[in-house]
């Protein structure tokens, strides 16, 4: 009986140190599965910008001067802003995106938040998803983004769909088209849909990592007047060229609603 009893504890312990041996094991093989996923096949590098622009709202006719930029490393961007709109209004903006991106295809999500101060105040807040196709010369872009505004009488919503095309003609030369349909509801305003169109293009110095840019946007309100504005501004890139900016950085457009449009 004692050495029934010894043996049934010796293969006990034996079986409790091979399931100990066999859990590590899975373990560490579920470690680097988990860490080839966030790294086989991505394609990143740190670099961003920051710039400043002036816009002309020509239908509105006021306008605005603003800094900006944008940072991203591994599988996040932040981007951020001022505006000053004539000599009435603050703008602040800040956003983040979280993705995964390999050599064909980017996934992923944002958060950002507008803040207008002038006479009063108030905020919007933005939730995107986004995703990017890459072909060896041309970016495909595209974002279905929902906003809300806070701190305004009536709240106003907005739903929209964005997308855009860039094409690089040398790898520090881009052209862009860009198509968007939004929809807005308020109770205190009313509902309606709105069309957005634009074209831009930007060209980077090789002997010096400066880039110009510029660009027109088009708002068509359903049953309302149009409006548009362009916009010109000057960065100061660090991370490679536009391409490399483009597929391995700062690549992320940053959604607004409505409410930013409009400024």
């Amino acid at each position: 009986m004692l050495w029934a009893s010894g043996h049934g504890m010796a293969d006990s312990g034996a079986g409790q140190i091979t399931g100990n041996f066999r859990m590590k094991k899975q373990i560490a093989f579920l470690g680097a599965a988990a860490a080839a996923l966030m790294t086989a096949g991505t394609a990143h590098a740190d670099g961003g910008y920051a710039g400043v622009a002036y816009s002309d709202n020509t239908t509105a006719g006021f306008h605005s001067w603003s800094v900006n930029g944008a940072y991203a490393s591994q599988n996040f961007q932040i981007d951020g802003g001022y505006s000053r709109v004539e000599s009435s209004v603050d703008v602040f903006d800040i956003g983040g995106h979280l993705f995964s991106r390999n050599d064909q295809w980017l996934w992923g999500g944002f958060l950002g938040y507008d803040h207008f101060s002038g006479s009063g105040s108030a905020g919007e807040w933005t939730g995107a998803l986004q995703t990017q196709f890459y072909l060896p010369r041309t970016t495909f872009s595209a974002d279905l983004s929902y906003s809300q505004t806070t701190s305004l009488p009536t709240d106003i919503k907005t739903t929209q769909i964005d997308g855009e095309a860039r094409f690089f003609g040398t790898d520090n030369f881009s052209i862009q088209g860009n198509l968007g349909y939004g929809h807005v509801d308020s109770s205190g305003i009313g509902s309606g849909n709105y069309w957005t169109s634009g074209v831009g293009a930007e060209y980077q110095f090789d002997a010096a990592p400066i880039s110009l840019y510029g660009g027109w946007q088009g708002y068509n309100v359903s049953g309302g007047t149009d409006a548009n504005a362009w916009t010109i501004g000057v960065r100061y890139n660090w991370g490679g060229t536009l391409l490399q900016r483009n597929r391995s950085g700062a690549g992320l457009n940053s959604p607004h609603g409505f409410l930013s449009a409009i400024f």
